[in-house]
């Protein structure tokens, strides 16, 4: 009879510590990102440049030029400022050109 039991349990402690440090990083890349868009002052939606592309029309459509000023569209987030808002915990909206100034 083969008995593999004490390999099976080591393969299952095996799979569990991995889990947990896999489980850590992750936590930690999170908190990493949360603490880095807390910082950034650029508009996510634009990514800080005032406008946007316009979207593909369909497959045969060109895809849009950033250097044609027709394929770009304002961006509705940041008020083509290119700063994030936010809207605080008060439902104030905040601006972060006004936070970066003071």
């Amino acid at each position: 009879m083969i008995n593999l039991l004490h390999v099976v349990r080591a393969l299952r402690l095996e799979r569990r510590e991995k889990t947990a440090d896999f489980e850590r990083q992750i936590a930690a890349i999170d908190a990493a990102i949360d603490a880095v868009s807390k910082v950034n002052e650029a508009c996510p939606e634009c990514e800080g440049r005032g406008w946007r592309l316009r979207p593909r029309a369909c497959a045969e459509d060109e895809r849009p030029d950033p250097d044609d000023p027709n394929d770009r569209i304002p961006c509705e987030a940041c008020n083509c400022t290119g700063w994030k808002h936010w809207i605080d915990e008060k439902g104030v909206i905040r601006n972060a050109q006004h936070y970066s100034e003071l």
